[in-house]
């Protein structure tokens, strides 16, 4: 967990084996501690493995571990470290294995392990430096667990990508999405459709 205070400091509490709470340690604490050498704090993002601090000049500092591809980062036992290639950032987030930033412009920028099913990227490789998710210009938001991610755009719909053995990308199917789909996609006529009007039938496979 972590919390920024109203004098922009950043503290940090429970499990610290990668090196998440900025300390230097992989020491966990059950009490906040202050993450050294943040201040001046406006917004904080977080990953399932790493805590994100944005200041007001827009530069990004990160606590913890980052997907191992991921260039230019000295690694998470450097504690709280400025990585120039997150900044600007309207949000970040991220599984295990990835990170999505949302940009001010709308688009939509990934990094990380191609392992990792929720880059959003038709396969391709690892992805070293961000980039660009094609077909998103308009999001307003983002949001990741740990193997998927959404996007809400503009006009209220919702985009969906990453594992979905249990119809978690919510598309009406079953079927892992490399790229983002539409969410409750109304012409869906698998039996996980929502539309009340399309009759449904179970796939054979």
């Amino acid at each position: 967990s972590v919390a920024l205070k109203s004098d922009g400091t950043v503290w940090a509490w429970g499990d610290n084996r990668n090196f998440q709470l900025g300390d230097r340690t992989p020491i966990s604490r059950n009490r906040p501690i202050q993450i050294p050498g943040l201040t001046g704090i406006r917004k904080i993002f977080t990953s399932p493995n790493a805590i994100f601090a944005q200041k007001a000049d827009g530069t990004v500092w990160v606590a913890g571990v980052l997907p191992t591809v991921i260039s230019g980062d000295p690694g998470p036992n450097s504690g709280a470290r400025h990585l120039a290639l997150f900044d600007g950032s309207i949000q970040i987030t991220g599984g295990f294995f990835h990170i999505v930033v949302l940009k001010a412009d709308g688009t939509v920028w990934t990094g990380g392990q191609q392992a990792a099913p929720a880059l959003g990227i038709a396969a391709g490789g690892d992805i070293a430096a961000l980039r660009q998710i094609p077909g998103i210009t308009d999001a307003i938001e983002v949001a990741c667990g740990g193997t998927n991610c959404m996007a809400i755009r503009r006009d209220g719909t919702v985009l969906s990508w990453g594992l979905n053995a249990y119809g978690q990308v919510g598309d009406g199917t079953l079927a892992y999405q490399q790229t983002p789909v539409l969410v409750v996609n109304e012409t869906a006529t698998n039996f996980l459709d929502l539309i009340p009007e399309v009759p449904n039938t179970i796939p054979r496979d």
